[in-house]
């Protein structure tokens, strides 16, 4: 039988900083170290907290106050963590529930699921693999990581399963190979929110010139099907994209990382007939130290697209930070991003300028309470939702969780 006792002074908690209520779009996550003791760890946990959300119907229609439907709601979330650490083997699994209760459009109430796991071996000296599966629920679209997809109150539900394996051919050489599956869906059908899937092949050599400097080749390929409504209704509508280019890594300091990537993509999609041809760039820096985390990235290049079921370019700016804790019991997150899809057919028409930010501020009362901020804002774009949308959401939550160690 397992034997339960309390983690002693250091021990922190694994919770979202941005409830689901606030944010699906791959929230960031405080997670304080538990230490490298091997073994288990489970944290379950609950966050009450209070919401005010400045457009709680996600549109750009507004009153006789000339603004659009504001609500206040509360919410009750249930989480839970549970973590392995072995020699060679690592496990993690996260779930995160959300209960929502409006105080006067009580037809948006609603409870949302987020779910996480990943598992990580060193098979051999030489191999290691990995596998991980992510998987959401939120009640608008603006809550849901999904390319070209105009923001709506419309359920939508996200899964994203990935696996792969690095193995060492020699002392300096690495070979990646890696599979990528997504699935998207929305409860309300319309011609500008379709779902779909999407399976992803890539494999890649990096060759490491000096303890700093790395350079490599890789390759992709994408086959997306995606379902269709509107005028293409009963059509299959599947995509295929291409991908060949090189990478460069360098190491500035001992935490600090450079990387950039460029080539050339392919795209066929096959429903309307489209062949395109152009080049893809990519590059990110990011630190990371202890609790420090913070990093910047951005990338152009073709994508499958959920919100109109085909294919768009698409540029993505992003940045985050995670500040290590102020006195030890003060911290504070961030992130944004900006992207801009463009459709092959109609570009200009259809074309979505988004920008999300988030943050997170709290204080640590006990090892197992805390008290938190959180701030969220979405603005899109586009003739598709008849201008610019606008959504601001802040507020308060108590946030209480118990570490354990299971022995």
């Amino acid at each position: 039988m397992f034997r339960l006792r309390r983690l002693g002074v250091g021990i922190a908690i694994v919770l979202c900083a941005t409830t689901a209520g606030l944010s699906g779009q791959q929230p960031l996550q405080q997670e304080v170290s538990v230490g490298t003791e091997p073994g288990w760890t489970f944290i379950p946990g609950v966050i009450v907290g209070a919401t005010y959300d400045s457009n709680v119907l996600v549109t750009t229609s507004v009153g006789e106050n000339g603004l659009p439907p504001s609500d206040t709601f509360f919410t009750i979330d249930p989480t839970g963590s549970l973590k392995f650490k072995g020699k060679r083997t690592g496990f993690r699994a996260n779930y995160r529930g959300n209960i929502r209760r409006y105080t006067t459009i009580n037809e948006l109430d609603g409870y949302d699921q987020h779910a996480n796991v990943s598992f990580d071996r060193r098979a051999t000296k030489r191999l290691t693999i990995f596998a991980n599966n992510q998987y959401s629920t939120a009640p608008t679209t603006d809550e849901v990581d999904l390319t070209g997809v105009p923001f709506r109150r419309a359920g939508s539900r996200y899964d994203t399963l990935a696996a792969g394996m690095t193995y060492r051919l020699t002392e300096r050489t690495d070979w990646n190979a890696r599979y990528d599956f997504t699935y998207g869906a929305f409860d309300r059908k319309s011609a500008d929110l379709n779902g779909g899937m999407i399976h992803a092949f890539q494999s890649g050599v990096m060759q490491r010139l000096t303890s700093r400097l790395k350079v490599g080749a890789d390759g992709s390929y994408r086959f997306a099907d995606m379902n269709v409504t509107g005028p293409l209704v009963g059509e299959g509508h599947t995509l295929q994209f291409y991908e060949v280019g090189s990478t460069i890594s360098y190491e500035l300091a001992q935490f600090t990382t450079v990387s950039a990537g460029a080539g050339w993509s392919h795209v066929n999609d096959e429903l309307r007939l489209l062949s395109r041809t152009g080049p893809y760039v990519r590059g990110s820096i990011s630190h990371s130290e202890e609790q420090t985390v913070f990093g910047a990235s951005y990338e152009r290049s073709f994508v499958p697209s959920f919100g109109f079921g085909g294919s768009t370019r698409s540029q993505r700016v992003a940045g985050w930070i995670d500040l290590p804790p102020i006195g030890r019991r003060v911290f504070v997150q961030g992130a944004g991003s900006w992207r801009r899809t463009n459709p092959f057919d109609n570009a200009q028409a259809l074309r979505l300028d988004t920008i999300t930010f988030r943050t997170t501020a709290g204080y640590a009362i006990t090892r197992q309470i805390r008290l938190q901020g959180v701030y969220v804002f979405s603005r899109q774009d586009s003739a598709v939702t008849g201008g610019e949308v606008n959504r601001n959401r802040a507020g308060v939550e108590l946030v209480l969780f118990n570490p354990m160690r299971i022995q």
